[in-house]
């Protein structure tokens, strides 16, 4: 076996390797994909639910008025030259 016939059988395993690797992740997506457990999908909706309904509730309107200012703080429009 000379130089180039290892590098052609090392290039074969490389992308045997590579085919495998894919062939393995679609495997696993497909393994799982097939359903969860009623009864873990109804306590993750109920452990969600309270969080939405906080996050309603929490919820501030926006404010009309801009808030007060530091004395160290430029105006808005410092960088407007007048005229």
């Amino acid at each position: 076996m000379n130089t180039i016939d290892a590098f052609a059988i090392s290039m074969l395993a490389v992308v045997l390797t590579g085919f495998g690797v894919v062939g393995l992740i679609f495997f696993n997506m497909a393994r799982c994909a097939r359903g969860h457990d009623p009864e873990l999908e109804e306590l993750m909706s109920e452990a969600l639910k309270p969080e939405d309904e906080e996050a309603k509730i929490q919820k501030k309107p926006a404010a009309t008025t801009t808030p007060p200012r530091n004395e160290w703080e430029r105006d808005t429009d410092w960088w407007r030259k007048d005229g």
